[in-house]
């Protein structure tokens, strides 16, 4: 809904696969599986617009929580045809074997994923864009966002910068704003904070992708299209409400 509100002109593409990142990149491991959906998507375009030179002209791989898994899957196959990518509160790498400690991102290694800090090193040299934002969450078995997003700081050489956003605590502490890479750091360490992450498509959206891109503008004089719904299907003793609340996913680890 927040994409919705902000976005100018961009199609957006949702794949729900559930609450772990092993489903997202089992979806996506095969070198096949990424081109197949870029054309599906560009047929659903001719078919939508009804004109058949609608085709994709920017790409930005968005996640939040557990979707990172796909996003580094399809990294890994073909980091030269994705012009973007934006994670929200989702990105978890492992922790370095020859550390005793678990507890700053110097105990953090890329490990599995090592495609999106590539992908980071191209964002710095302004080559791509590359957007990460963090919360507290302390997931304590595998590294936190905050810790991958140390690690990731430290391997491209740059510093948050203290900001305030008085008392929301949920609000803004630290950004990275460099070329193009864009590490935003807030607080909340729950599941609440974790859910906020959602909302933050927007900046990325309106701040970051459609100024770079000059995207022209939707022709909104159409018919509404119904929003999908995402997730998956409730059992018979489980109410749909429950099934569409924010669950806080929990990525898989190994």
């Amino acid at each position: 809904m927040t994409l919705a509100q902000v976005a100018k002109g961009v199609a957006f593409v949702g794949i729900d696969l559930g609450i772990a990142s092993g489903a997202y990149s089992d979806a996506f491991a095969t070198p096949e599986a990424w081109p197949n959906l870029k054309r599906s998507i560009e047929s659903a375009l001719k078919a939508q617009s009804g004109d058949s030179r609608a085709h994709i002209r920017h790409v930005a791989l968005t996640a939040w929580s557990a979707g990172y898994g796909a996003v580094n899957e399809i990294l890994k196959h073909d980091s030269d045809g994705i012009d973007a990518v934006v994670l929200l509160d989702g990105l978890h790498a492992a922790w370095d074997p020859t550390r005793n400690s678990h507890s700053t991102g110097a105990d953090v290694t890329a490990g599995p994923v090592a495609p999106t800090l590539d992908f980071a090193k191209r964002a710095l040299k302004g080559e791509k864009i590359f957007v990460f934002s963090h919360s507290e969450v302390d997931p304590v078995t595998y590294p936190s966002t905050r810790l991958t997003a140390d690690m990731f700081m430290r391997e491209l050489g740059l510093k948050r910068r203290a900001v305030s956003t008085g008392s929301d605590r949920f609000g803004l502490y630290g950004t990275v704003d460099t070329r193009g890479v864009h590490i935003w750091s807030y607080r909340g360490g729950d599941k609440p904070a974790h859910c906020t992450h959602l909302t933050h498509i927007d900046r990325a959206v309106r701040d970051i992708l459609e100024p770079t891109w000059h995207t022209p503008a939707m022709n909104r004089n159409v018919p509404m299209t119904p929003a999908p719904k995402l997730g998956p299907a409730p059992t018979a003793n489980e109410p749909e409400a429950n099934n569409r609340s924010c669950s806080g996913d929990r990525p898989a680890t190994g």
